[in-house]
């Protein structure tokens, strides 16, 4: 994104976004588009797209500001919670990134191939997280290009404030303990007496960069190889300048770093997790310490699937367990512009903690009122962290307060807000004069204050937690529910009517003041007595042809150190339209039996079936479905009874059935062409429309209700189209990867004789003639390219086509002959001839197909 930071025009932000600390402030984003929360999209009900109105104006100026393209729709990322490991994370990248990729392929090829912008250089970034593109500079003829692609919603300006620097908070006296007083406050080195550092887990902050060689955290970079070698691909990320090594804009994220898990080894114990390993993206280093909305979402996709330093080669598996957000805005209702990385973070098993802000950075008197929890600290679904003194135990006056206007909807996925669903924070840690590690050098500390000192705390208890009880790694919902169960409660009375009995909770301090020891010991005793197995579910292949087969597979994992048993027999309902096919191919690893009849809708496994400790085991079935659709196969919480406890969460999988290609054409009226088999020459995405009528004043019109993608098999950039005309310099490009609609027309004259044609790639187009007044089917050609282009395959499948018997027509170029070979496909009919022709270049040859049965 670095070319889309530099220059150009942005709007300003109608609120502060601050670093939530007391020394300074950072303002950055609020009032982002909102993103659609449908997976499925009806391009039919959207006629405009939201455009900036400083957009135009700076664009009719000449400029070329750097802007945000919104896009239509969300993936459905529900099935990750059946998941776990790494595998959970690969698939809710790739799931993620499947979605972008369609929703934006036209706007994508736009970019690319009319206006020669490159993604590797930056000059537009793929926000997949956020089903976004940021591009670095709109110009006019751009934007009327974008504004016509299918799925866009908004076009903006990109939005920073640079960091205005207020003056320090008066310190306490300085004084340097071995451990820091704020730590032993929250009982830290006791769970350190346990053996428990934060081992094997991974934090993240998205924050102002962070000092890698200090003497506190150069021994926990997860880039540090030993011997002053260090790997900084996928540990740092810079979206601006694409550093090659992490820099720093300001102090703040050195000491938020350091308070997670700083430790010198000496007399500087600052941190609460000194065994973690950390990742860092530097998401407030533009132009000072300012941050850009689209800099922040590229933050929040590196901590889901980091990156090199170009931001290229994206691997999940790296992915952080908790990430520290010590930054937000000042805004009093809910903003969403952050939801797609919150969704992603949480669907991939990582913890998103976010500060709730200080009075001083949003111009409210200490002890602010009621209601000044900015975003995304506002959001339902992350914890919310206050603020307490240094190690008193009392509400700190400068932490921002509930409620929230978006509610907690609670477990299996989410912490359980035990009743109280607006409480924002939801607990509370230290946050005054609190004393970490400095950028300035790398024996530097320095005091700060404010709740993005306090986030910190709770991020690095955190992975005590998970480190002491692996059982909970990924399983977000428990983790945020036991912390907040074991919190101490600090009573307020801050005239909210929904705070708690005796204010406990209240909107100042949650559920009160985070417990290490206390949280970490019922993590242990969750994990050592009341870990449920797991389930999870999934379909290979995941696609099937109508009455196909496809393997289901359920996994069932046991974190505990002992054996599960199933206490009742565990059954998988399988969804109307699929059933165990005629073989079903039962089977499993788990101790027990497995049941699946043929044609039955159930598969299960008996009661006493076992689960071995610390593993998993499969139940494995064939299913079929003899009908087209989308079928969501999905076992419920607690379906699984174990001795340990009942599964908490639920397991989904999803099969697509398709018939290849069976369709109905009858002029005028326009008929839906089912999405054919990923492989087919031509796919249809969500289906498509076809008129061939001369009455409607186009030959052939292709529009999509869903958003009509449409590709060749290998993929020609240019010259594979369609011609209304038989002559070569007449006739419209289909570029490799092209969204055509929606109401795109081919053919434009009333009447014309339209004939696809190939062009010099190779690629052949074709119509044929049928016996009857329509035709309409399925046929397959391929040719060969003689001359000075050889070896050009081309295939064409399933079109309508109209009685005129207007000859195929071959343009390879180059001179030479080409050989076409024809096919008929399924449904069936015969062809004729039905041997390869022989085919000079710029000849014509003519095929004639007869349906067979079966056509409609």
């Amino acid at each position: 994104m670095s070319k889309a930071l530099k220059g150009g025009v942005r709007s300003q932000w109608p609120r502060t976004l601050a670093l939530a600390m007391s020394i300074a402030t950072a303002t950055v984003l609020a009032g982002a588009g909102n993103i659609a929360q449908a997976a499925a999209v009806d391009e039919t009900s959207f006629t405009t797209v939201k455009i900036d109105p400083a957009l135009l104006t700076a664009v009719s100026r000449g400029e070329a500001p750097a802007v945000l393209v919104k896009f239509r729709g969300e993936a459905d990322l529900s099935s990750a919670f059946g998941m776990s490991g790494d595998a959970r994370a690969t698939w809710v990248y790739e799931t993620l990134k499947s979605f972008a990729d369609t929703q934006q392929a036209q706007a994508r090829q736009t970019l690319a191939g009319q206006f020669r912008l490159s993604e590797s250089a930056h000059d537009y970034t793929v926000l997949w997280i956020d089903n976004s593109i940021a591009i670095a500079g709109m110009s006019a003829p751009m934007l009327d290009a974008l504004r016509s692609a299918p799925n866009v919603k908004e076009i903006r300006l990109q939005r920073e404030i640079p960091l205005p620097v207020e003056p320090d908070a008066q310190p306490a006296p300085w004084q340097t303990f071995a451990i820091e007083t704020n730590l032993t406050h929250i009982n830290v080195p006791s769970v350190w007496a346990l053996g428990f550092k934060g081992a094997g887990i991974v934090v993240a902050n998205i924050d102002t960069g962070v000092r890698y060689t200090h003497q506190s955290l150069v021994g926990k970079y997860r880039g540090n190889n030993g011997g002053g070698s260090y790997t900084h691909n996928y540990n740092w990320y810079d979206p601006y300048n694409h550093s090659a090594t992490p820099r720093t804009s300001h102090p703040h994220g050195s000491h938020t770093m350091g308070t997670m898990l700083g430790d010198d080894g000496a007399a500087n114990q600052t941190g609460v997790a000194p065994d973690a390993k950390w990742m860092a993206c530097i998401g407030f280093g533009f132009n000072g310490s300012g941050a850009t909305d689209a800099g922040l979402l590229e933050c929040g996709q590196f901590a889901l699937a980091p990156t090199n330093t170009a931001g290229a080669s994206p691997d999940p598996t790296k992915h952080a367990d908790v990430v520290n957000n010590s930054w937000g805005d000042c805004g009093q209702t809910y903003d969403n512009w952050y939801e797609g990385v919150i969704n992603g973070w949480i669907a991939a098993g990582m913890v998103p903690i976010f500060s709730n802000g200080n009075a001083s950075n949003c111009g409210y008197p200490n002890n602010p009122p009621l209601n000044t929890v900015g975003n995304p600290a506002r959001s339902g679904k992350v914890l919310g962290i206050g603020s307490t003194g240094k190690d008193n135990g009392l509400y700190a006056p400068h932490s921002n307060k509930g409620p929230t206007d978006n509610v907690n909807t609670g477990l299996p996925n989410y912490p359980d807000p035990a009743g109280f669903a607006n409480l924002k924070p939801n607990v509370s840690a230290p946050g005054v004069n609190i004393r970490a590690a400095d950028h300035t050098s790398d024996t530097a500390y320095y005091l700060s204050n404010g709740t993005s000192m306090s986030a910190p705390h709770a991020a690095g208890v955190v992975a005590l937690m998970w480190s002491a009880a692996p059982c909970l790694k990924g399983n977000y919902g428990v983790t945020g529910t036991l912390m907040m169960n074991t919190a101490t409660a600090i009573p307020v009375n801050t005239g909210s009517p929904s705070d708690g009995p005796g204010n406990i909770p209240n909107q100042a301090t949650g559920w009160g003041e985070i417990n290490a020891l206390a949280a970490v010991e019922a993590a242990i005793e969750f994990c050592a007595t009341g870990a449920p197995p797991a389930v999870s579910k999934a379909f290979a292949p995941t696609t099937i042809a109508t009455g196909g087969t496809s393997t289901l597979t359920i996994t069932l994992t046991n974190a505990n150190a002992s054996v599960a048993t199933l206490d009742a027999v565990l059954t998988d309902n399988l969804p109307a339209g699929v059933v165990v096919a005629p073989t079903p191919n039962a089977s499993t690893t788990c101790g027990g039996s497995v049941s699946a009849t043929a044609g039955g809708s159930t598969v299960s496994l008996a009661s006493g079936g076992t689960i071995p400790a610390s593993g998993s085991c499969t139940v494995t079935a064939t299913v079929t479905a003899p009908a087209n659709g989308s079928f969501v196969n999905t076992i419920p919480a607690g379906a699984l009874s174990t001795d340990f406890g009942d599964s908490a969460a639920p397991a989904s999988a999803t099969l697509t059935v398709n018939s290849g290609g069976t369709f109905v054409c009858s002029a005028p009226i326009n008929h839906a062409l089912p999405a054919t088999i990923d492989g087919f020459s031509i796919n249809w995405a969500t289906g498509a429309l076809i008129d061939d009528d001369p009455a409607t004043g186009y030959d052939i019109n292709l529009y999509s209700s869903g958003g009509l993608t449409m590709w060749w098999t290998n993929a020609p950039p240019v010259n594979a189209g369609v011609a209304p005309t038989t002559t070569s310099a007449d006739y419209s490009v289909l570029q490799a990867g092209a969204v055509v609609g929606p109401a795109s027309t081919w053919s434009r004259t009333n009447g014309a004789m339209t004939s696809f044609r190939a062009g010099v790639d190779g690629y052949l187009g074709f119509r044929y003639q049928c016996a009857a007044g329509t035709c309409y089917g399925y046929a397959h050609l391929t040719t060969t390219a003689g001359g000075a282009n050889p070896g050009f395959p081309a295939t064409l499948v399933d079109y309508c086509h109209d009685t005129s018997g207007a000859p195929v027509t071959i343009g390879g170029g180059g001179g030479g002959n080409h050989t076409v070979t024809p096919s008929v496909g399924t449904p069936s009919g015969t062809i004729s001839p039905s041997t390869p022709q022989s085919v000079a270049d710029g000849a014509t040859t003519q095929f004639t197909l007869t349906p067979a049965s079966g056509f409609q």
